[in-house]
């Protein structure tokens, strides 16, 4: 014995020594970077769900014990290597104290992502206090509690600490905690990914278990390979679970992405109009009655002159084409809060957000020069006029601003169509021209 260190007839091979530390050493970065990475996908994600924000803080936990149980370890190796027995208890108490509070916050993990399963804070809590109890208990020398006192063993690369009574109970802990961590994540492997995620999943547990059984008998003295391995094991079980995780993450983003796409489509079917592109007589229906009363601004009613003729004269493949070209004018002149739709047949109806009186006769002028440059196939000589009227939304329900921008539009036509008609806001005064 020397300084409290109980030296074996293994502490030799020092090459043996730099391979082993070298390899826990690059564990210790790998998960490291892995868990640093894993934890900015998860946050960057938009508003992930309750269940999802424990998931990722179950994890986050999970990785960083993880971690600091494998870098720990390596530590230890370390001080053991360069002769700095003085430093080799406090890394090995981290260890041990990170070891069982990881597998602690992986059960956490595999409780929180079944779906079956409601979210019970107590048994959360239970959980991650027990782990704690035990955690702590570490730090304290007693006979009777985990760690006795300052001396500890080495043999081959291994070091050991002076274990005290309870830290049979300390192993037992985390032998239940590491077969509800089977019983939970196990089943999920396979739920979230299919049989290729369980195979892995299942090959990370037996890694881990198999180092677990194999440092259990090197602490017995038996040892089928002078190295420990359960750090190592633990990190590639770490990797399989970022894997693990990552491919379900993965899948669900694909999910949502296509589910989204799916959704647009849909909504693009219902509030679009076939023919022109143009939004629904549904969907500006449904806009305006999402306004409500006192919004700003106005409806303006336009109607194709003369569009009966032009379907006797050229057919009604040829008026499709007007109509679809007028809409094609019409979107070309909108601003972001505007919304235009076909109304039906050769109507359109047009929510304006401003109803400033010199913008919209510009509007309408733009509107009418630009319908002049729409053509019927075959017969260049056809030119396209509109007549349209326009009502401010001061009556408090948009049906009677439409009736008043309905009629100023039959007022445009009376008085000789190409014209642009502004309802008063009075029923008592009779609607403006202007000559477009």
């Amino acid at each position: 014995m020397r300084n409290g260190v109980i030296l074996s007839e293994y502490d030799g091979d020092s090459g043996l020594d730099l391979w082993v530390l070298g390899l826990k050493v690059m564990a210790t970065g790998i998960t490291a970077t892995l868990s640093i990475l894993f934890l900015v996908f998860l946050l960057s994600r938009r508003r992930p769900s309750w269940r999802e924000r424990r998931a990722i803080w179950h994890f986050t936990l999970a990785s960083l014990f993880a971690t600091l149980f494998i870098g720990a370890d390596a530590a230890v190796r370390a001080s053991a290597v360069l002769d700095n027995v003085d430093g080799v208890l406090l890394p090995y108490r981290l260890a041990l104290s990170a070891l069982v509070l990881s597998i602690a916050a992986y059960v956490g993990l595999s409780l929180t992502l079944d779906p079956a399963r409601p979210f019970s804070f107590r048994a959360t809590a239970m959980l991650y206090a027990c782990a704690a109890l035990f955690a702590v208990a570490v730090w304290v020398d007693h006979p009777f509690l985990i760690i006795a006192g300052d001396a500890f063993t080495i043999r081959g690369t291994g070091v050991y600490a002076d274990y005290g009574a309870g830290a049979p109970l300390l192993f037992a802990l985390c032998a239940v905690l590491f077969v509800l961590m089977c019983r939970g994540l196990l089943p999920l492997a396979y739920r979230i990914g299919g049989t290729t995620v369980w195979r892995l999943t299942v090959l990370g547990f037996v890694v881990l278990f198999a180092a677990g059984v194999h440092d259990a008998l090197l602490e017995l003295n038996l040892m089928p390979i002078p190295v420990g391995l359960l750090p190592l094991g633990y990190a590639c079980f770490q990797m399989g679970a970022f894997a693990v995780l990552a491919i379900h993450y993965s899948r669900t983003l694909e999910d949502r992405q296509v589910q989204g796409l799916q959704l647009r489509r849909l909504t693009d079917a219902v509030s679009r109009d076939a023919y022109t592109g143009l939004f629904s007589r549904t969907y500006l229906e449904d806009t305006l009655n999402r306004l409500g009363a006192g919004v700003a601004g106005g409806l303006l009613f336009i109607d194709l002159d003369h569009f009966k003729a032009i379907n006797d004269t050229f057919g009604h493949a040829s008026g499709d084409q007007v109509i679809r070209a007028v809409a094609d004018r019409i979107r070309l002149y909108m601003r972001d809060d505007d919304v235009a739709c076909r109304w039906g047949g050769d109507e359109f109806v047009i929510y304006l957000s401003g109803t400033d009186a010199e913008a919209l006769g510009a509007l309408s002028e733009r509107l009418q020069q630009a319908f002049k440059t729409v053509g019927v196939e075959h017969f260049a000589g056809a030119q396209i006029s509109v007549s349209m009227g326009f009502a401010e939304l001061v009556d408090g329900d948009w049906h009677e601003t439409l009736e008043r921008a309905d009629r100023a539009m039959y007022d445009a036509k009376q008085a000789g169509r190409a014209q642009f008609m502004r309802a008063e806001n009075t029923t008592s005064a009779g609607p403006t021209r202007d000559r477009a």
